[in-house]
């Protein structure tokens, strides 16, 4: 149990709390109150080393001793991070939305020739915003939920950018251009791959290339022996002067999409010229992902 709770061994039984290094000086603290007012104290440990969280209870048994009873509350916490993490990405994510719908109206006034035309072009645009959110919805509590199915890069690259792309794809110059091999994903790799393609999109029409008349986005691919290789290159928008001042949610969970989900490496490019992105990904884990 001392191994489990304090990463200690059978050594320290018998020992005082103080006589050892696994006691912080709030716990002395709070032991020392007890001691001298008798009233018992309830607080939580987290042991770092194992990552397990305690609830512990002080109870005085006489002037001199001093009884600690230790209750695992581990599955408890990482619930609640959990539910923080649900908490903080859908604050997020309804943020965003609301962004891209500001950016889709101005997006769809740059080739509408009349009102009705434009109408349409939102109404479309708006309905692929829907449909790629629900490619990003957040199904940790429900890992079984059947939009967690399988399908290939290039048609879910197409869903989730739907609404940042032309209404007329043979203009010289799109703003969005993707292209890259068959590459079929898992339905979890699916999920994450959405998540970071829609926050990369949705920033490109806030701050970056999709802002611009004359910006452009290009997303391709490769696949280079048994890793994929993702690139995402913005021209033509706003000149990029330094990285950004902090780390924002939606880079955090695309960092932890790419990195902890998919055990890939996501690097950033901060030129003049417009951000670059490469990410690189080991197939083995888009196809169990």
């Amino acid at each position: 149990a001392l191994q489990s709770i304090l990463s200690a061994g059978p050594e320290l039984i018998g020992r005082k709390l103080s006589e050892t290094n696994l006691g912080s000086p709030d716990w002395l603290k709070l032991c020392e109150g007890v001691l001298k007012g008798g009233a018992p104290v309830d607080f939580e440990f987290h042991n770092e080393l194992t990552g397990l969280w305690h609830e512990i209870r002080l109870n005085r048994v006489s002037p001199n001793c001093l009884a600690q009873f230790f209750i695992d509350i581990t599955p408890r916490k990482l619930s609640e991070e959990t539910q923080s993490l649900l908490l903080r990405e859908m604050n997020h994510r309804v943020k965003n939305i609301f962004a891209v719908i500001n950016g889709v109206v101005a997006l769809s006034g740059r080739s509408a020739k009349s009102v009705e035309g434009m109408t349409l072009a939102v109404q479309a645009r708006i309905d692929a915003v829907a449909r790629a959110h629900e490619l990003v919805l957040p199904t940790l509590l429900n890992p079984d939920d059947p939009r967690r199915r399988a399908t290939d890069l290039a048609t879910l690259a197409k869903a989730v950018l739907r609404p940042f792309l032309d209404d007329d794809q043979e203009e010289a110059t799109p703003h969005l251009v993707i292209e890259g091999p068959p590459t079929p994903i898992g339905s979890g790799a699916a999920t994450a791959l959405a998540l970071v393609l829609n926050e990369l999109g949705t920033n490109a029409l806030k701050y970056g290339a999709l802002s611009d008349d004359g910006g452009q986005v290009h997303l391709s691919w490769s696949v280079i022996w048994d890793w994929l290789e993702l690139d995402w290159r913005e021209t033509g928008g706003p000149a990029v002067e330094h990285p950004p001042a902090r780390q924002g949610f939606g880079t955090v969970l695309a960092d932890r999409s790419i990195i902890g989900q998919l055990r890939g490496r996501l690097i950033r490019s901060w030129d003049t010229g417009g951000l670059k992105i490469k990410i690189t990904a080991p197939l083995e884990h888009l196809a169990l992902a």
